[in-house]
């Protein structure tokens, strides 16, 4: 089953963007996860 990744509610995301965010926080916690989503979500530049 897959889970909700919130990556794809980001505007203008690209599916190579979505792969790099994927393999760089495969390794992270769930909480981890979350908190990078918020940094990352705030700082990323609009297309």
């Amino acid at each position: 089953m897959e889970t909700y990744n919130p990556y794809l509610s980001l505007p203008g995301i690209t599916t190579e963007e979505l792969t790099i965010l994927h393999q760089s926080t495969s390794s992270l916690s769930d909480a981890q996860k979350q908190s990078f989503y918020m940094i990352y979500s705030g700082k990323r530049k609009n297309p």
